[in-house]
Formats: C-alpha cells, structure tokens, sequence
C-alpha cells in the first residue's frame, strides 16, 4: 500500500491533504498565540497565575488534538471527520464574532480553516461518491 492510499486501496484526495495542510496551519496559529500570550503574562504579571496555566494547558491539549485530526486525515480516515467539522465551526464562528479584530488577521484564521472545511467535505463526498451501492 503506497503512503497515498486509505486502507480500503482508494488514493487520499488533493483536498483532503491540503484539508491536513490547513489544520496544521490552524495548529501553528494556535501554537503562535498561546506563545504571545505566555510572553505577555511573563512580561506584564498575569493577574491569576493559576488560570493563565489552565488555558496554556487547555491550549496546548487543543493543538495536541488538532495534530491528531491533521494526520488521521492526511491519511485519508474518516474519523477525524467530525473533529474537524466541529473545529471549524468553532473557529469560524469566534473569527467572525470578534469585534475589531484587524482585517488581516481575520484573513489568516478564516482561510485555513474555510480550506480545512472544503477539504473534510470533499472527502466525505468523495467517499461517498465512491461507495459500493
């Protein structure tokens, strides 16, 4: 079985990879801003030490998850289907609910995750498309 291959033999979208590439991306995002704000608390003095540390730890098990999902669908499996669906969504929804947050970083957070989105139902339909009947 050659490295671009699912289990069943069918060969893993152009999509679905750049689906992975997006999520990777979203990781590195994520990774960025959890660093800016570590750097910001060590600097200013985070007002609850304790919190701060939660959210760096809830931050990075996120990240760790979102790796997770990038490989199982750079793979081409279906289970990380839903998680990423999920993400997306989430993410979508805070980019676009944000107020004053500068244009060009609403572009950096919505089109990795619009492609990721495009990506995971591309292979959801693809796989569908080609189920046996």
């Amino acid at each position: 079985m050659a490295a671009s291959e699912r289990v069943d033999g069918r060969p893993v979208g152009l999509w679905e990879r750049a689906g992975a590439v997006a999520v990777g991306v979203e990781v590195a995002i994520l990774l960025v801003g959890t660093g800016i704000l570590v750097a910001s608390w060590i600097s200013d003095g985070a007002e609850s030490p304790a919190f701060s540390a939660v959210l760096v730890v809830f931050a990075l098990a996120i990240a760790a998850g979102l790796v997770a999902v990038a490989r199982g669908t750079w793979r081409g499996k279906r289970w990380p289907r839903g998680a990423a669906l999920t993400w997306q969504l989430l993410h979508l929804s805070v980019a676009f609910g944000s107020r004053g947050i500068p244009a060009w970083l609403l572009i950096v957070l919505v089109v990795p995750a619009a492609v990721a989105l495009a990506g995971i139902v591309s292979g959801a339909m693809r796989a569908n498309a080609e189920a046996p009947r």
